[in-house]
């Protein structure tokens, strides 16, 4: 019985021994753990990676084949009403058939309602992108009921940016394939906003945008003025003394991998982040997360994912997540199944030649001109793609477009011209 009582108290005493041996290597651990996270200034080498990739030129051309899962975005009923409205003003005269005021009503109603609760749904669109400088394709295709995406899934909608903005050429041009119909435009405004999916392999459009505009400048080459980096504002960065923003970098992990963890912080507001990047601590160009915060309050605003990344540089998975003051977040997930770059493309495909049979829509006049073959039915169609892109009637007009653009000139030179007058002062 004691020998029995000895070994029961021994197996008791090992135990115990063991919890208190796990409970110190795990304190070491956190400690070990706290004093790898310490924050400092990047070295010259860290900044240098940083901006290189901040200044990184998007690749010439681009052909990508992309899942996006879009979670919705509910617009209100009365902007639902104007557009279908507008849609079906602008194709009265081009229908086939003649509705009476009241089907015509009804129709219209039944349209509104449909779209409404359309639009709570998460929006699942197979997109093949196809870019070369200022020439933009997409076709595109979403998934409704009866239709599984996948490789074989053809597309219904093509969108194509034809005309170079700089040289005042803003031709456009759309194909409806399930209801054969072609428009054209040229009008300032008409152009299709591209889903802007380079930014996948770079550090997106926030980061880069915060980082070029403090350590840029303007210099000449070739009679031209050009906007590049200024070596002294690197060297300025590296010793801490930049006049804008604070970059502060420390070595972790992330998702098993050994990363650099940059914070940016504007000067103006020292006690909030700015801009948080997390990048392969031996490859800045795989940027496996970037967040963007208010710096005047501090709220997360934007955070983007990286995952799997390939050869290409692009990433399998690009997750964006917009958070808004409300609370609400709306999360956009793509998956790549095909990157080429740098690739030449052929030039037909920027160019606009319906298939036959298709009826030609064409806006550019005053009065839009259709052609269409003898019996061929135009059908008012304003069902929604989700995307910024799609969500235009072929014969609808481009006013809205027209004023998205000008609102958006005028908020970005409001910026750069404070952006300059406030350094202007701190001088």
């Amino acid at each position: 019985m004691t020998a029995t009582i000895e070994a029961s108290s021994g197996v008791w005493s090992l135990f115990w021994r063991s919890c208190l041996w796990i409970v110190v290597c795990i304190a070491l651990g956190h400690a070990s753990e706290l004093r790898a996270e310490k924050s400092h200034r990047p070295t010259e080498a860290q900044i240098s990676r940083l901006l290189a990739e901040a200044w990184k030129p998007p690749p010439s051309s681009i052909d990508v084949v992309v899942y996006c899962n879009r979670s919705p975005r509910p617009r209100p009923l009365r902007e639902i009403r104007k557009a279908v409205e507008r849609v079906y003003a602008a194709t009265d005269g081009v229908s086939a058939g003649k509705k009476n005021p009241v089907q015509r009503r009804k129709a219209i109603e039944a349209e509104i309602q449909r779209l409404a609760r359309e639009q709570s749904q998460p929006l699942l669109i197979k997109k093949r992108i196809r870019r070369d400088g200022a020439l933009y394709r997409e076709d595109a295709v979403k998934a409704r009921p009866g239709v599984k995406l996948g490789p074989e899934t053809k597309y219904d909608h093509t969108y194509v940016n034809a005309g170079n903005p700089k040289q005042k050429d803003f031709t456009s041009f759309e194909y409806q394939h399930d209801r054969k119909i072609a428009t054209i435009d040229d009008k300032k405004g008409s152009r299709w906003k591209p889903t802007r999916v380079w930014y996948a392999r770079s550090f997106g459009m926030g980061p880069s945008f915060l980082l070029r505009m403090t350590t840029g400048q303007t210099h000449k080459v070739a009679g031209k003025v050009e906007f590049g980096p200024d070596p002294q504002k690197l060297q300025r960065l590296t010793e801490g003394k930049h006049k804008l923003i604070e970059i502060l970098v420390r070595r972790g992990t992330y998702q098993s991998h050994v990363v650099d963890r940059f914070e940016i912080r504007l000067r103006q507001k020292p006690e909030h982040i700015a801009t948080l990047i997390v990048c392969d601590a031996d490859d800045y160009s795989h940027m496996y997360r970037s967040e963007s915060y208010d710096p005047k309050t501090g709220k997360l605003l934007a955070v983007t994912e990286r995952k799997e990344f390939q050869k290409s540089g692009f990433p399998r998975v690009w997750i964006k997540e917009e958070h808004h003051p409300d609370g609400q977040v709306f999360r956009d997930e793509y998956i790549f199944t095909k990157t080429q770059l740098n690739s030449k493309l052929p030039p037909g495909i920027f160019q606009f030649a319906p298939p036959k049979g298709y009826a030609r829509v064409d806006q550019r006049p005053e009065s839009p001109i259709v052609t269409q073959s003898h019996g061929h039915q135009i059908a008012v169609d304003s069902t929604p793609t989700g995307d910024p892109i799609a969500d235009v009637s072929v014969s609808s007009g481009h006013t809205w477009r027209v004023w998205l653009v000008v609102i958006n000139a005028v908020v970005i030179a409001a910026l750069v011209i404070g952006f300059f007058a406030w350094r202007a002062r701190s001088r």
